[in-house]
């Protein structure tokens, strides 16, 4: 919940003779003709499972395990590293039906190993963050024709393992985000026109900062979100925030019988593992002509850009238009607007409101969506399989980036503190050999670890200092905006990298880039 919630190109070689204008703007965007890695046409069997899992993710090979706690993954032949500090096992109860639907058929799709909790960030002198497994299961066709099709986790992970003191998501570290937030709450307050008095509710609030654009508004604003506490100084007196989890019996006392004018779960509902649960339980909250609006990743999205960074322990859910239809039908909910944004990588909105409310649905643009996810294949398995060849693929790019940058004297650093970096670093297997610190904008974070590889947190001043050759991005899904910021460190001869949605490097010289497919093999 982040408000609750809520590849294989070798570093640049010397640089070219100082005849290049240093001043010049990073070019961006060239395509590298280069190879996708050793096993682009093994399928499934090269797929990495631990041990414990091996015989549900049927062909996918297990890891071999040297006497120094070192593994050679048995595929490329990189050598990776496993945490001596992962020794705790966190609870997890494997899913044995969908979610939604209840279709006991789930399909193994993707196995990213036994990794540290991704979303929690200790302190050097703490204990390593309870480890669990992050496999990927489908709903498929149970033969009845009643299957949703959910993508889905094949765990449920306990919840209070997960949020805590060093939960690490904060909603306005980036102008993107906040440009973001700021304009769906403008958007909502035009369509719901909202009076004084009337009740709006954030549920997964984190920081408040969804909230605070409601500012003047005269309305009466709710937040809950279980990791909010830390940021509960920040809050203005008048928000009535609850750090706990989302449940209408915590939060319908505080009502006095009234009901939301608008209701919004940004970043959060795919952590649920009872959403259509949940959907109901909201829409009893909602007033009758009040909204609903959800934002989250679009699992279109997710496939087609090999984000697998997103898959983590608290992401437990990742919907496609279909599914979303599926809960709104009957929750007592209809559909009204829905919209894609790059956010997080590619995510998708879809404001909702109660049967009986005076909004009209777009009934063009559901079916429109809905026949777009239908050609893409989606209820079929080949684009899940193929999504599982690009993650290897995309998994040895990167070590073998890291070999060459420590076989050429490289320096590189992360950038940016993220859940997502976390899970990339896990499943790469990448330490503080190979990352010697993670640099970082906010300062709470500075002199924590990332979990697992314990990779020290430091600020952007301290990483700056050390001279790096290379940034290595986590939060790619803000190129744009870190090019922009960066721009004299690039001018000054560093390279940001950039694992996803390609493997690319933008640097003062040329970009280059190495697509995860190749398109001739689709």
């Amino acid at each position: 919940m982040a408000a609750a919630r809520t590849a294989a190109v070798p570093p640049p070689a010397s640089p070219p003779p100082a005849t290049v204008n240093s001043t010049a703007p990073a070019r961006v965007d060239a395509s590298l003709n280069v190879g996708t890695g050793t096993h682009a046409d093994q399928g499934p069997s090269a797929v990495r499972p631990t041990r414990r899992n091996a015989a549900k993710f049927d062909g996918m090979r297990p890891r071999r395990h040297s006497r120094r706690g070192r593994w050679n993954d048995g595929i490329t032949g990189h050598r990776r590293i496993e945490s001596e500090a992962w020794k705790g096992s966190m609870s997890h109860t494997a899913i044995t039906a969908c979610r939604i639907c209840g279709n006991p058929n789930l399909v193994p799709i993707l196995e990213l190993g036994d990794q540290a909790l991704t979303g929690r960030f200790p302190r050097p002198e703490d204990p390593d963050p309870p480890v669990g497994p992050i496999n990927l299961v489908k709903c498929h066709d149970d033969r009845q024709g009643r299957a949703c099709g959910l993508l889905q986790l094949a765990h449920n992970y306990e919840l209070s393992e997960m949020y805590g003191e060093t939960y690490g998501y904060r909603s306005s570290v980036t102008r993107t985000m906040r440009e973001h937030l700021k304009a769906k709450i403008e958007r909502l307050i035009s369509l719901a026109k909202p009076g004084k008095g009337d009740l709006v509710l954030d549920i997964g609030c984190n920081d408040g900062t969804s909230l605070s654009y409601y500012e003047g508004t005269g309305v009466r604003r709710f937040g809950i979100d279980p990791s909010a506490g830390k940021f509960k100084d920040e809050y203005p007196s008048d928000i009535t925030l609850v750090v706990d989890f989302f449940s209408r019996a915590r939060i319908e006392p505080l009502l006095q019988g009234k009901r939301f004018k608008i209701i919004t779960a940004i970043a959060m509902f795919y952590d649920l593992p009872a959403p259509l649960a949940f959907l109901t339980e909201v829409r009893s909250l909602l007033a009758d002509d009040g909204l609903l609006e959800l934002e989250q990743a679009y699992m279109p999205a997710v496939l087609e850009q090999c984000a697998y960074d997103g898959i983590c322990h608290e992401h437990l859910n990742y919907y496609g238009f279909a599914q979303i239809v599926w809960m709104a039908e009957r929750a007592g909910l209809k559909i009204v607007e829905l919209g894609f944004n790059d956010i997080n990588g590619g995510s998708f909105r879809v404001l909702l409101a109660p049967l009986a409310s005076p909004y009209r649905p777009d009934s063009g643009a559901i079916e429109a969506a809905l026949r777009a996810e239908t050609a893409r294949g989606l209820n079929t398995l080949a684009p899940y399989q193929r999504f599982r060849r690009d993650v290897v693929q995309h998994s040895d790019a990167i070590v073998r980036f890291f070999h060459e940058a420590r076989r050429n004297g490289k320096l590189v650093l992360g950038y940016g503190a993220s859940t997502k970096g976390n899970v990339i670093i896990q499943h790469s297997g990448l330490t503080r050999a190979e990352i010697p610190a993670i640099v970082e904008r906010y300062p709470p974070k500075y002199g924590l670890t990332a979990p697992g590889s314990r990779i020290p947190i430091i600020s952007e001043a301290d990483g700056r200092a050390m001279k790096p050759d290379f940034f290595f991005v986590f939060p790619w899904h803000f190129r744009a905006e870190i090019v922009e910021r960066e721009q004299d460190y690039v001018n000054g001869g560093g390279a940001l990298v950039f694992p996803l949605p390609r493997f690319s490097i933008v640097s003062r010289y040329t970009v280059a880039a190495e697509p995860v497919r190749q398109e001739a093999g689709r």
